[in-house]
């Protein structure tokens, strides 16, 4: 009975872990916010426009994240262009114009030993290189 009751423990715990990175879009997200510029220039409202695409809105991206006053967001997809945008959360690992900020893992499988959840990059954060180089002379 103990060893069942341990077993149920495991399998629970090995659970949580895999859901918790099904959501690599949500901790993509917040990613994003921590790494926006501040200051100044930052503070007025929506002065970065992020373009979330479909795979990150699959993936945890949702209303309730959408709270920084610094962006406004967008998941339109027809016409979409990347230079509308100062930031990007999407499933690409390169974009042209873009540098990246951060890349967020997903969940691939759970290893039976040594114990862990397995993740791969599934979606990445970038900033337009326009913003990136006025982030690094000070301008925000």
């Amino acid at each position: 009975l103990l060893a069942v009751a341990c077993g149920s423990c495991a399998v629970t715990l090995a659970s949580v872990a895999a859901s918790r990175a099904n959501y690599p879009g949500a901790h993509a997200l917040r990613a994003l916010h921590r790494a926006a510029p501040t200051g100044e220039a930052a503070a007025r409202a929506h002065c970065c426009r992020a373009h979330i695409d479909a795979a990150a809105a699959m993936t945890g991206v949702s209303l309730f994240l959408q709270d920084d006053p610094r962006f406004a967001y967008s998941k339109a997809e027809r016409g979409a262009v990347a230079a509308e945008y100062t930031h990007l959360v999407t499933a690409r690992p390169r974009v042209d114009g873009f540098v990246l900020l951060h890349a967020e893992g997903g969940f691939e499988r759970l290893q039976a030993w040594p114990p862990h959840v397995r993740l791969v990059p599934t979606i990445f954060v970038h900033e337009s290189k326009r913003v990136a180089s006025l982030r690094a002379r000070g301008g925000i």
